[in-house]
């Protein structure tokens, strides 16, 4: 990836060491996706539900095979801020050397002529080669060959236990694995987040975990009828992207459907942090949406001992990204500057090994808030119900 590739935008994901050195399985797809760009094949679409490993296959790809792209790499997801049309100008209209690879990940929600774009893009641009990953087939046209992507095999599932060391509450056994094996259809991404949780303390058991995961167990969007909503219909895109959803019923989802925070809009997931401290007994302010001098809220609480302020950071990151220690250190900056009691990282990822570290030397005045506190937090939000007209 050339240093021009990573200015490219904020929202261009790179892979962290730790995960492409643990990254487990899928030779078979691997191999697929070398075979085909060797023999000529210029796009590929990822197909796989969500936490199958289509996003980190994808990367792990474009970080071990740069040698067959001399003209660079580039991955991006398609939550952009900015318009898809901006963003593909910034990127599609670089001159290139050689060959180069564009990895556009969860592309399902880009529009019709987000998707045309790609579409022209590799007519036009013969040094192209476009993998592009999202939770269903889209109508790329014939250029593009369709990779299924399902979770991983049984042995796999065990080895990526086994490698992130989640074994902390006694030994390996069969039925542990099953179990979770089970409940997350071979998942990846629910194997690193029971991890996770039990690496984190948010669960104090196996039990206590498996008890959480059966909580989300039921898939997708329930509409006003209880039937769930396909994933890929207007009526979920809409659900999903609408900024102006009622933060009651956005909650509502999200207790659904956890993951759908990765989609909502930066500021939209700010809001939804302020409603959660909201209920939690804090005064809560919002910085304004840009400019926001390094923190997107004020939240203050009264108690015995006086009033205290806190300064809150969000960051809606799609894992496998994590939020850097650089992050950190430059919300305690503003701590200090402000003069605040403490501060706080909210995030829909993680953070790496450097950020918790530099949180250790000042606990006491700054916390960090993952993805698994935060599905917490949603899980256990009142909602409101809507009385019947």
């Amino acid at each position: 990836m050339t240093a021009d590739d990573r200015r490219l935008s904020p929202f261009t994901s790179f892979l962290p060491q730790e995960l492409l050195e643990g990254f487990v399985g899928r030779s078979q797809e691997l191999h697929t996706l070398r075979g085909a760009f060797l023999s000529g094949v210029r796009g590929i679409q990822a197909v796989g539900e969500g936490g199958s490993g289509k996003t980190l296959l994808a990367r792990v790809f474009a970080e071990r095979y740069t040698e067959y792209f001399p003209g660079g790499t580039c991955v991006a997801a398609s939550s952009w801020a900015e318009s898809p049309e901006t963003f593909f100008r910034r990127v599609l209209d670089v001159p290139r050397q050689g060959a180069w690879l564009f990895v556009v990940d969860a592309a399902e929600y880009l529009d019709e002529k987000g998707i045309q774009r790609l579409r022209d893009a590799l007519t036009h641009d013969i040094q192209l080669r476009l993998l592009v990953t999202s939770r269903q087939p889209l109508p790329l046209g014939p250029d593009f060959q369709l990779l299924a992507i399902e979770g991983l095999s049984r042995p796999d599932f065990e080895e990526l236990l086994r490698l992130r060391t989640a074994f902390v509450h006694g030994q390996i056994d069969e039925y542990l694995v099953e179990t979770l094996f089970n409940m997350a259809g071979g998942s990846p991404h629910m194997a690193d987040l029971a991890v996770a949780a039990v690496q984190q303390r948010v669960v104090a058991s196996w039990a206590e975990l498996f008890d959480h995961l059966r909580s989300f167990e039921v898939p997708g969007i329930l509409g006003p009828d209880g039937r769930p909503i396909d994933s890929q219909s207007e009526e979920c895109k809409k659900i999903i992207i609408d900024v102006t959803t009622a933060n009651n019923e956005i909650m509502r989802l999200l207790q659904k459907e956890p993951d759908l925070a990765w989609s909502l809009p930066p500021r939209k997931f700010e809001e939804i942090v302020a409603e959660i401290l909201d209920k939690q007994g804090y005064e809560i302010e919002l910085t304004p949406a840009s400019g926001d001098g390094g923190f997107d809220i004020f939240a203050a609480r009264q108690d015995g001992l006086g009033k205290f302020l806190y300064l809150v950071e969000c960051k809606r990151y799609v894992p496998p990204n994590k939020v850097g220690v650089e992050i950190v250190r430059a919300l305690y900056g503003v701590i200090q500057t402000k003069r605040a009691t403490a501060g706080a990282i909210v995030s829909t990822s993680f953070f790496t090994a450097g950020a918790k570290d530099f949180q250790r030397e000042v606990q006491h005045q700054l916390h960090l808030h993952d993805y698994l506190v935060l599905q917490k937090w949603i899980n256990d939000f009142p909602i409101t119900r809507m009385n019947a007209d």
